[in-house]
């Protein structure tokens, strides 16, 4: 257990962010295509995936845990609205 500050990476980031960095290539690519623009599918889909790439590890060598906070945190926001609360100690109501 080492380790178990940093989460496995692919290329330099986390695999959360490295499946952005491709999704991102992957819809560019199909856009391309979509629009009958053959030529430039491999310059886009490759310069959105380099673009993607020097941004998030741009961002993750200043925080390692960059990934979590961009994915994880807004899923607290997506909750129910009225239901939700926030505590800072004391229990619930």
């Amino acid at each position: 257990m080492t380790q178990m500050q940093r989460q496995m990476t692919m290329l330099g980031l986390p695999i959360p962010l490295l499946m952005l960095c491709i999704s991102a290539a992957a819809i560019g690519a199909v856009s391309c295509i979509i629009f009958d623009w053959l030529p430039a599918t491999l310059p886009v889909a490759g310069g959105l995936f380099i673009g993607m790439w020097r941004f998030f590890h741009r961002r993750c060598r200043v925080d390692i845990h960059y990934d979590r906070s961009l994915i994880k945190a807004s899923r607290f926001w997506r909750g129910n609205r009225v239901h939700r609360h926030l505590l800072a100690g004391g229990g619930l109501r």
